[in-house]
């Protein structure tokens, strides 16, 4: 029998548009050191970008492993 997938207690939605430099310190906030009682693996960040012109920078999209990056295209 296997186990049952391991799901996170809290999922964050975060939006964004057109707002890289910004919203790289907003996740950064929501990772460790900044959240205290709660381990990475317990939450999950869902990034929406809600159609800017360009995507996020791959290193941002990738800030954390508990972090999904969803864009929106424009149109």
């Amino acid at each position: 029998m296997s186990s049952p997938e391991v799901r996170p207690k809290l999922s964050l939605v975060v939006v964004c548009y057109a707002m890289a430099t910004q919203i790289k310190n907003t996740v950064y906030s929501l990772l460790p050191p900044y959240q205290r009682n709660i381990s990475i693996d317990q939450y999950e960040i869902i990034l929406m970008d809600n159609g800017s012109a360009k995507m996020l920078d791959e290193p941002t999209q990738k800030i954390s492993p508990n972090l999904t990056y969803v864009y929106l295209s424009p149109g």
